[in-house]
């Protein structure tokens, strides 16, 4: 296939995407997207959010400029950048454009990252985001650490991942992990960022205590864990076999268990 058939392909792909992702613009809010809208409506009473506030930020200002029914317009624009930065990951990472063309079209088709595109929260397509700019950039840093380009990208996901939720540290440990000498040079200006994000937060340090609180200690005979449990195996079903399948036998590589392995997955 040339260059020419690639193009055409991931134009359908694209489209398709877009296409299936405008038809759920619409939908109504469900539990927590409710109280993001809450979040992001002044006429709630100005609440917070007790993550970061990048999330919050971007979805206050598309209610006030796009309208408080259109927030999912924001996970749909953060997913499409996703499906680019996949498409070039992978294509980073094996070197066949095949592959990435295949990447992307299980992420358009498949019905989780339908719904992770269009939910209002943060982890479905703002963090991934986030997570895939600096993995994208840090890929290319390995070939040319001087390339100002890639390290400027990647202080942004950097940035931009602390300012969506504190879990993005595990992104930022599992590379630290996998290349520990070459992180070394990047410990000041890391340590400036987290002063730096440590600084912005900090206001809202007591809503986060209030915010742990709220978590109370397990107990079985409230929480319905057996229901968890079995709504879990009952999403294997919207999997389908065509992903379910290459999970279960990658697990049977001994390569997956290797430090190094599960590293160079993130």
């Amino acid at each position: 296939m040339n260059g020419k058939k690639y193009k055409i392909l991931l134009t359908l792909i694209v489209v398709v995407f877009i296409w299936t992702r405008f038809l759920g613009l619409g939908d109504i809010y469900h539990q927590d997207e409710y109280r993001w809208a809450s979040i992001a409506d002044p006429f709630f009473g100005n609440l917070e959010s007790p993550h970061p506030p990048l999330t919050e930020y971007l979805y206050k200002a598309t209610g006030k400029y796009l309208g408080f029914d259109y927030l999912r317009s924001v996970p749909i624009i953060f997913s499409f950048l996703n499906l680019l930065l996949l498409y070039f990951v992978v294509k980073r990472l094996t070197g066949k454009t095949a592959v990435g063309l295949i990447a992307v079209g299980l992420f358009t088709i498949n019905i989780y990252s339908a719904i992770a595109s269009l939910q209002i929260d943060i982890d479905g397509a703002i963090l991934p985001f986030f997570v895939l700019l600096g993995f994208y950039s840090y890929l290319n840093l390995q070939e040319d650490t001087k390339s100002k380009k890639y390290l400027t990208l990647f202080i942004i996901s950097l940035v931009g991942g602390f300012l969506t939720k504190l879990s993005f540290v595990l992104f930022l440990g599992t590379l630290v992990l996998h290349n520990f000498k070459r992180f070394l040079r990047f410990l000041v200006p890391i340590a400036v960022l987290g002063g730096l994000f440590y600084l912005l937060y900090a206001l809202k340090f007591e809503f986060i205590i209030k915010y742990a609180e709220s978590f109370t200690t397990f107990n079985f005979g409230f929480r319905k864990y057996f229901d968890l449990v079995l709504k879990i195996f009952k999403s294997l079903v919207w999997l389908s076999p065509l992903l379910f399948w290459p999970l279960v036998s990658g697990l049977f590589d001994r390569a997956i268990f290797k430090l190094d392995f599960l590293c160079s997955c993130f």
